[in-house]
């Protein structure tokens, strides 16, 4: 029998209506928060939770409107999403790691402004420093019109494999939460991006990806303090994800000269 500690279902009541579901996992800290692509549930971390559970405290948080979460209205802007994660860290003590994918990785970028005395690492997959964000949101648009071309961006697999899967995608898609989460001030952060990043940064590119390329990744990468780059073959958007071992080990290399300087 394993004595791994079990997967269990996060809640979180917070002020103003506000709920935090998801998963999570217990070990020590640093605390892991993985945020999921705009219209995909938590859900696809859990083979990374598998790898963190005994090792690293974390959890996985469905943004509002797509998986479990309430911010008390069906079309969450861009601002409420950010708000009802600021309001979650606000309750957990601690240091972090910060894990964004896509369409989280702004929130990600901000938060790590916003948390920077007590982040340890900021992790991004499929995201880099845009060229153009208004075309880059027209592209995640037009590829997230079905759930057979989302799951195609994510994981270079069709997400029809899996009825239940597509099932909810499609559902997903359709609710105002994710038109709404295409506002102004998403494309305001987006014009920002990495800029004012001080945390140790690993970035994680599928080299299938089809909404980032490889110069917006390197450029990310210069324009960051400390950063490192882990090319995934075979794997789009989500490749944090779908390689969770090699994301430990790329992140602990990272980590690895300031840890043994300290």
């Amino acid at each position: 029998m394993s004595s791994q500690p079990e997967i269990q279902r996060l809640q979180r009541v917070l002020l103003a209506g506000r709920i935090v579901r998801g998963w999570r996992v217990a070990g020590p800290g640093p605390t892991w928060l993985l945020l999921p692509p705009v219209g995909v549930s938590a859900a696809i971390w859990l083979s990374l939770l598998r790898e963190l559970r005994g090792k690293q405290a974390a959890v996985a948080v469905d943004l509002a409107g797509f998986g479990a979460s309430e911010i008390g209205k069906s079309d969450p802007s861009y601002a409420d999403q950010r708000a009802l994660l600021c309001a979650y860290l606000d309750a957990l003590h601690g240091s972090l790691v910060l894990v964004g994918c896509a369409t989280s990785a702004p929130i990600c970028l901000e938060l790590a402004r916003r948390e920077a005395h007590r982040t340890e690492a900021l992790i991004v997959s499929g995201f880099g420093a845009l060229q153009s964000p208004e075309a880059w949101i027209d592209s995640v648009q037009s590829t997230s019109s079905t759930a057979e071309t989302l799951g195609r961006a994510l994981t270079q697999q069709s997400a029809s494999s899996d009825a239940d899967l597509s099932k909810q995608w499609q559902e997903n898609l359709t609710r105002s939460a994710y038109t709404s989460f295409f506002d102004r001030e998403l494309r305001q952060v987006l014009r920002i991006g990495f800029n004012d990043i001080s945390v140790p940064t690993l970035l994680v590119a599928g080299r299938n990806d089809p909404l980032v390329s490889i110069d917006e990744i390197q450029k990310a990468a210069t324009s960051l303090t400390t950063s490192r780059v882990h090319w995934v073959d075979g794997c789009g958007q989500l490749a944090a994800a779908q390689r969770p071992r090699e994301l430990l080990a790329e992140l602990g290399a990272l980590l690895a000269p300031m840890r043994a300087s300290a």
